[in-house]
C-alpha cells in the first residue's frame, strides 16, 4: 500500500488551508493582498515539498509478504542506478 499526495488531494488541502488562513486574517483584520498571495505561495510550496521529499510512503501489509523490504526501501543511495549502468 502506498500513501501519496495525489493532485486532487493536493488541491483540496491547499484550498482548505488557504481558506482557513484567509478566515483567520479576516478575523484579525490584517488583510493585505500582497501578503496573502505570498502566504498562499508558501503553503503551496510546502505542500509540494512534502509531496516530493516525504511521499510516497510504502506500507507493507500481511498479504504482501512475498515483497522484500529491499524492493520497497533503498538503503544504499544510487544503488539501482549503478546496477543499471553496469549492465549496459
Amino acid at each position: 500500500m502506498i500513501i501519496d499526495l495525489h493532485l486532487e488531494m493536493l488541491v483540496i488541502a491547499f484550498v482548505i488551508i488557504a481558506v482557513i488562513n484567509l478566515i483567520v486574517d479576516t478575523l484579525r483584520k490584517k488583510i493585505k493582498f500582497e501578503r496573502e498571495i505570498l502566504k498562499c505561495m508558501l503553503i503551496l510550496y510546502l505542500l509540494l515539498l512534502i509531496k516530493v521529499v516525504i511521499l510516497p510512503i510504502w506500507i507493507q501489509v500481511p498479504y504482501m509478504s512475498n515483497v522484500s523490504i529491499n524492493q520497497m526501501v533503498q538503503l544504499i543511495p544510487f544503488n539501482t542506478i549503478m546496477a543499471v549502468s553496469y549492465t549496459i
